[in-house]
């Protein structure tokens, strides 16, 4: 099925930030992304059309720069910060809204689709406050200003009907007007939730970007300052993790290319676990949680690439497993890889 296929992302982070596979009538349609910010939304035209969400892999956790480098990288730490605080509570909590969306639409007799979180108002107002304060600083980062201002616009339009939606189903308002309400709600929902995503996907692109002179940067300086103790082995695992996950995380690459960018972040992950082994006291408070998404991450990887490698079909009882929205369950799967990932990123930020 073409719609299985797209499971997997092709590309680092342009589509896995995307995530959406968006269907109409039993059709897929393209990717939120795809369309461009003229095209009518799939379902907006006709509150009627049945929308489905294929499960997304997780968008990746960007690794957090230190506040203490340049005036520059203090700056987008702000954008990464409020990145990875907003994005994947406000995708995980519309994901599962659209996942147990019935195909068939709403209607007694029908399921009735999981009532999504309303967004947190006080983080998304903080956020705000901040991305407005860091663009007006010094330097100018017009490509990531820019697409942060974005970003905060289209989650704020997100809020109120994901809101009124969370309200909606958590109330049980449906059991009064026989869906009327939701009806309307699905498709403004599912508009506001697509060019959210195409917002999340231009911010992650550019700080990603940005990421790549500045961490490599930052690494350096930890070696010169203190030589490669704790904090640089923390950042290092992160930044050679990123660089095999780019990899694995696609649907279609070289997997010998593969392996050997797994055999690089193990051998710095054997490093970093031999250096905190023989120096306990300096271990973050949250190195053992590092340790052990170190681990997933492994075992995930080397699963993906023979997955890949073997051009290994998923089961029935794993396809169920995918479509419910439990990829993260099954083995060689990107959503997996990604799980493990974020897992390790969020621990070593907590360091920096």
């Amino acid at each position: 099925m073409r719609a299985a296929r797209r499971l997997a992302a092709c590309r680092w982070l342009p589509l896995l930030a995307a995530g959406l596979l968006l269907g109409a009538c039993g059709r897929p349609a393209p990717d939120a992304d795809e369309a461009g910010d003229d095209a009518p939304p799939a379902a907006a035209a006709a509150p009627s059309v049945n929308t489905a969400l294929s499960p997304p892999v997780p968008a990746p956790a960007l690794i957090r720069v230190s506040v203490t480098g340049p005036a520059a990288t203090q700056k987008l730490r702000t954008y990464i910060d409020c990145f990875n605080d907003l994005d994947d509570r406000t995708r995980g909590s519309v994901t599962q809204y659209f996942l147990s969306f019935d195909a068939n639409g709403l209607g007694a007799g029908r399921p009735v689709p999981v009532a999504p979180s309303a967004l947190d108002a006080g983080a998304l107002v903080a956020c705000r406050k901040r991305f407005d304060q860091v663009a007006a600083q010094t330097p100018r980062m017009e490509r990531i200003d820019a697409a942060g201002a974005d970003y905060i616009a289209r989650l704020t339009a997100l809020a109120s009907p994901l809101n009124d939606a969370a309200t909606y189903y958590r109330q049980q308002d449906y059991r009064d007007d026989d869906f009327a309400k939701g009806r309307v709600l699905h498709p403004q929902l599912l508009a506001a939730f697509q060019a959210f995503i195409r917002a999340s996907r231009t911010l992650a692109d550019a700080v990603e970007l940005e990421e790549q002179e500045a961490l490599p940067a930052q690494l350096a300086r930890l070696e010169k300052k203190e030589g490669r103790k704790a904090a640089y082995w923390n950042l290092a695992i992160a930044l050679e993790a990123q660089r095999a996950v780019r990899v694995i995380a696609g649907e279609r690459f070289d997997p010998e290319a593969a392996k050997q960018q797994l055999d690089a972040f193990e051998r710095v992950a054997a490093d970093a676990m031999a250096y905190m082994d023989a120096h306990p006291r300096e271990r973050p408070p949250s190195w053992n949680i590092v340790a052990e998404y170190t681990d997933s991450l492994r075992r995930a990887g080397k699963a993906r690439v023979r997955r890949v490698r073997d051009a290994a079909p998923y089961t029935e009882g794993e396809r169920g497993l995918i479509e419910s929205g439990s990829a993260r369950h099954v083995a060689g799967t990107p959503h997996q890889v990604m799980q493990a990932y974020n897992g390790l990123v969020g621990m070593v930020n907590t360091a920096i």
